[in-house]
């Protein structure tokens, strides 16, 4: 894929990873663009502004999908790191929504 194409891929996945988040009523911004480095969205989460890093790829998380497919999550853990937690978007919105009506 061509470097636009991918770009124009890459925004538009952004853009609706936005508007999921800001549709659950969480107060997400899209503040990545051709010319900002940094955090693809921002999201104001237990009082802290959160960056989130959106990916995409044809195939290449497929390996990730078949650990996910049957499973609420998926833990991933590299020697001497912090795991990672894997979670469908649904879950992990429906986990900030939670954390923001208890937190008000």
């Amino acid at each position: 894929m061509s470097g636009k194409r991918s770009r124009d891929k890459g925004g538009r996945r952004e853009r609706a990873v936005t508007t999921a988040l800001q549709n659950a009523g969480l107060a997400a911004e899209k503040i990545s663009g051709m010319y900002r480095s940094g955090a693809d969205i921002s999201l104001p989460l237990l009082g802290i502004d959160r960056d989130i890093e959106v990916k995409s790829r044809a195939s290449r998380f497929r390996q990730i999908r078949a650990w996910l497919a049957d499973r609420y999550a998926l833990v991933v853990i590299v020697d001497r790191e912090q795991p990672i937690v894997v979670l469908r978007l649904r879950d992990a919105i429906e986990i900030a929504r939670v954390a923001e009506r208890v937190r008000k």
